[in-house]
């Protein structure tokens, strides 16, 4: 699973110390809500993770390759502050336009859903957004990019009560649906392993995808993992009728994720 793992960072202006060895792992799937009082550093964090500004010292990771200057890295990140740093005269479309160019994974029909449940014009300049609009502007073009890492500063700035409403429920289902797909992925791929059709890499998306799966982290992936690093394990799956002591514990492993995928679905049902 994907992660950016911040190590000892701290950020100094002047005599004054707003991050002091901050040690931090944030995983890819997981919603997390930074808290603390203003003037905290939650915003200096935030923005050194995204490369706007540099740490005094420390260091910035995203999965063990530094993100500062690491163009690369820095697509996987999109984060929305207080600040837009489109040109004021661009318009809204050429700005989701402009957005996709960096975001390779950027959704543009789902922009336009968003923009219309918000009422956002696509055709007005970016200057002439009001506050409000200027924060659902940026959370509509965060939501489409499909970035890994999606940081959110004051995302409710400005927002009325039916927008923030529409705004959390947006970003549940958005998480939802990540899920929802992270979920027929692991069961595609649990099948070809079942039955001896799985290759090489079906078994690293596998693993990747059960990371990402928030329904799955009670599994001892531990298993698994040390199971996959011995390669006459990955001959004996080659095998057909082979018996073999850890082909058995990898079987048991892919009944466990079935059976953790399938729970919830029961739940619902019952």
């Amino acid at each position: 699973m994907s992660s950016i793992e911040i190590k000892n960072l701290s950020k100094d202006y002047g005599s004054t110390r707003a991050l002091d060895g901050v040690d931090l792992v944030l995983e890819e799937g997981k919603i997390y809500g930074l808290l603390g009082r203003n003037g905290a550093g939650k915003t200096t964090m935030l923005n050194a993770i995204t490369g706007r500004i540099f740490a005094s010292s420390g260091s910035i990771e995203l999965d063990g390759a530094k993100t500062l200057e690491n163009d690369a890295a820095l697509r996987q990140i999109y984060m929305l502050s207080e600040h837009t740093y489109y040109p004021e005269g661009m318009k809204v479309k050429k700005a989701m336009q402009w957005t996709a160019t960096f975001y390779p994974h950027f959704d543009a029909a789902y922009a336009e859903r968003l923009c219309a449940a918000f009422g956002l014009d696509t055709g007005k300049k970016v200057k002439a957004l009001s506050t409000g609009y200027a924060t659902i502007f940026k959370l509509i073009l965060g939501l489409a990019t499909n970035a890994p890492f999606l940081l959110l500063d004051e995302p409710v700035l400005g927002l009325d009560a039916n927008h923030r409403d529409l705004f959390y429920k947006t970003l549940v289902e958005k998480y939802e649906t990540q899920q929802a797909e992270l979920k027929a992925q692991i069961s595609a791929l649990s099948e070809k392993v079942r039955t001896g059709r799985q290759c090489e890499e079906d078994i690293a998306a596998w693993i990747r995808h059960i990371r990402q799966y928030t329904a799955l982290e009670t599994v001892d992936e531990a298993v698994l993992l040390e199971l996959i690093d011995h390669v006459e394990v990955g001959e004996a799956y080659k095998e057909n009728g082979k018996k073999h002591r850890d082909v058995k514990v990898f079987y048991r492993y892919v009944g466990a994720v079935d059976d953790a995928i399938a729970t919830p679905a029961k739940k619902e049902a019952a």
